[in-house]
C-alpha cells in the first residue's frame, strides 16, 4: 500500500548532515522517526508522528496502514 500510492524518501539528519536546507521547509521535528507527508508538488500536507501507529510499545501495522489509507489519494 505505501509503495503503490506514496513516493517514499529518507532524509537523514545526523550531527554531520542535518540537511537544513529540505527540513527548514518542513515544521520542527521533536524526534525521530517522523513521517511528512507532501502533495506531489512537495507542499506540505500533514505530519505523522510515529506515536500514531504505535501500540503497546510497537509499531502496530494495521494502524499505520489506517493512517495511510486516510491520506492516499483516490483511485
Amino acid at each position: 500500500m505505501l509503495q503503490q500510492n506514496f513516493l517514499i524518501m529518507k532524509v537523514n539528519y545526523s550531527r554531520e548532515n542535518q540537511n537544513r536546507q529540505f527540513l527548514s521547509q518542513l515544521p520542527p521535528i521533536p524526534g525521530y522517526p517522523y513521517f511528512f507527508l507532501l502533495e506531489s508538488d512537495g507542499r506540505y500536507l500533514q505530519t505523522l508522528r510515529n506515536g500514531d501507529f504505535i501500540s503497546r510499545g510497537q509499531y502496530d501495522e494495521a494502524r499505520f496502514l489506517s493512517v495511510l489509507e486516510s491520506v492516499a489519494p483516490a483511485g
